[in-house]
C-alpha cells in the first residue's frame, strides 16, 4: 500500500531526471526492491533463485537503475526525530529534491502518540520549506471496518493519532484497493 505507492512516486520522478531519497522506518531495502522487481517483470518470485533468472533480474535492475537519477535509501529502521532531520539534511546535500519517510508514528521520542506526531508534522515542515524539497511522509490510517463508518474511501478523519497531519500537509492522498470499492 503505503510504502510502495511511495517508492512509486520516488521512480517516477527520478525517471524524471530530479534524484530522491526513501528513509524507511518500516520495511527493509531488500523487500521494498523485490516489490519494486516484481514490478518491473513479470517473473514469478518462486522462479529468482535459479541462476539463470537472478542473472536476468540483476540485468533489469542495472538497466532501471542507470536509465534514470539516483533514489537513495536509508535503511535505519526506527529513529528518533533528530536522526531522520539529520538524514533528510543529508539526502538534499547530496540532491535529492523529493523524500520519503515511512512512517510518521514510527519516529521515536518521548511523550504519547499524538505528541510525537505533532512535533515530527512541525518539524517536518518547517524542514521542507528551509531545504526547499518535497517530503512525502507516510501516515497510517486508522482501521475501522467499514460497514462501521459507512465508508470505504480513506478520509483525513482517518489518519492516526495528530490533526497536525491535516493542518501541516499541502497534499493528502489517501489510497484504497479498487476491490475494497466494489465490495462496499
Amino acid at each position: 500500500g503505503k510504502t510502495m505507492t511511495a517508492w512509486h512516486m520516488l521512480d517516477c520522478a527520478a525517471k524524471q531526471g530530479v534524484p530522491g531519497a526513501f528513509i524507511s522506518l518500516e520495511m527493509p531495502e531488500n523487500q521494498i526492491m523485490a516489490r519494486h522487481l516484481q514490478r518491473l517483470t513479470d517473473i514469478p518470485k518462486s522462479e529468482w533463485k535459479n541462476p539463470e533468472v537472478a542473472k536476468q533480474l540483476h540485468e533489469i535492475a542495472d538497466a532501471d537503475i542507470a536509465s534514470k537519477a539516483p533514489i537513495y535509501f536509508s535503511r535505519g529502521g526506527k529513529q528518533t526525530l533528530a536522526d531522520v532531520v539529520s538524514e533528510i539534511r543529508r539526502y538534499a546535500e547530496r540532491g535529492a529534491a523529493v523524500i520519503a519517510v515511512d512512517y510518521i508514528e514510527l519516529i521515536l521520542g518521548k511523550g504519547s502518540d499524538f505528541e510525537r506526531v505533532t512535533e515530527a508534522c512541525k518539524v517536518l515542515a518547517a524542514l521542507s520549506k528551509e531545504l526547499d524539497i518535497a517530503l512525502v511522509v507516510l501516515a497510517q490510517l486508522r482501521r475501522q471496518p467499514p460497514q462501521i463508518r459507512g465508508v470505504v474511501m480513506p478520509q483525513m478523519s482517518d489518519l492516526r493519532t495528530s490533526g497536525m497531519i491535516e493542518q501541516s500537509a499541502d497534499v493528502i492522498l489517501g489510497c484504497v484497493w479498487p476491490h475494497q470499492v466494489d465490495a462496499a
